[in-house]
């Protein structure tokens, strides 16, 4: 189906909200509007960003028995449903709470692609005293943290056993499987500071050697231009990283003040990352400053299905979706997402005090 002049689908959010601004424009009636983008929903037409734009136009027309269809509609078919975007939605409104069928369809997508941490995230987030919010939350919660600490616990067993009997290589690969899955665990960091300082100092050391040699070289009254310089050393150093050196090589960076470049170093293997990797991004986009970003991603981890290994990666989405909000100047968004990771992780990072900062109105 072609929409008016936008050209062949599938359809982006941009061209759906600008077709929509346009209808409205010519006062098409919002029933109309409302049956041709169903009717592009139904065809497999609009790409997961659309559905967002078109869910967002159905609910505040108050098309709720609609979107509630294609919704289950959705369910049967096995598409794939924007659940972060649907919850920022529903329990974004106004009202007390949105209409049953849509909540009783939303509840049946969600379990089905486990995505039912997300839709009680949403839920806590806004505000919505249903006790079945916090119900959900909860269970999804302690499920995952449950099997997280078990594994946990194999795991470092095994950990143990590696450094007793000296067994160098099995205990570097594991404290890695650990770091990967387990990226702020106090006991794994302090095992893991060691081998992290030496690989990451000589890698840094040696960008400092070269530009120190270049800084000596230039006469007082020349033109420093060293970031080229550190450009063009990381791209040769870039070459022979595995996944593991280009993450301690960017964690070096980070801690020396050079988002940018960590950032650059980081995605060498992007296609491989693991939650260690992906959690840590989200860190690198916070310290950009991109927010948007950062809001955009961590709601991305926070919709896909998990497994109780992810536990870690998905406080350190909500914590970076509050910090976004922060950076966004939505404090009232972050304050609800802090809060929600309060009630399973009060002792999480510095949360606590981002809730004193923000209810003191100083953040």
């Amino acid at each position: 189906m072609v929409m008016d002049d936008l050209g062949i689908p599938p359809f982006d959010s941009f061209a759906v909200e600008r077709w929509i601004s346009k209808q409205l424009s010519l006062k098409v009636p919002e029933t109309e509007i409302a049956d041709r983008l169903v009717k592009l929903w139904d065809d497999g037409d609009l790409l997961v960003s659309a559905q967002e734009s078109t869910a967002r136009f159905l609910i505040n027309g108050g098309f709720w028995e609609t979107l509630a269809r294609v919704l289950n509609d959705g369910l049967s078919k096995g598409f794939k449903l924007p659940w972060g975007a649907l919850a920022e939605i529903l329990f974004g409104l106004k009202s007390e709470k949105p209409a049953k069928k849509i909540v009783d369809a939303a509840l049946a997508g969600a379990t089905r692609d486990k995505a039912l941490l997300i839709l009680s995230a949403g839920a806590i987030a806004k505000g919505h005293q249903d006790p079945r919010w916090q119900k959900l939350w909860d269970a999804e919660i302690s499920e995952r943290v449950a099997k997280l600490r078990e594994r946990r616990n194999k795991i470092f067993e095994e950990l143990r056993i590696y450094q007793k009997e000296g067994m160098q290589a099995e205990f570097k690969e594991t404290l890695q499987k650990i770091m990967a899955e387990f990226p702020n665990d106090s006991e794994a960091k302090s095992l893991l500071l060691k081998h992290r300082e030496v690989a990451v100092e000589s890698d840094v050391a040696t960008i400092r050697r070269s530009h120190d040699r270049r800084k000596t070289a230039r006469s007082l009254d020349e033109e420093v231009v060293d970031w080229p310089q550190l450009r063009t050393k990381l791209n040769k150093i870039k070459r022979s990283l595995n996944l593991d050196l280009a993450y301690e090589l960017s964690v070096g960076l980070h801690q020396m003040g050079l988002h940018d470049y960590a950032d650059d170093v980081l995605r060498i293997h992007k296609n491989k990352w693991s939650s260690r990797e992906r959690a840590y991004h989200l860190e690198l986009l916070v310290a950009r400053n991109l927010f948007a970003e950062a809001l955009g991603e961590s709601q991305q981890i926070l919709s896909e299905p998990k497994s109780a290994e992810d536990a870690e990666l998905l406080y350190s989405a909500l914590y970076i979706l509050a910090k976004a909000y922060l950076g966004l100047r939505d404090s009232e968004k972050a304050l609800g997402v802090l809060k929600g990771i309060t009630t399973q992780r009060p002792d999480y990072r510095d949360v606590s005090y981002l809730i004193q900062e923000i209810e003191k109105g100083l953040i």
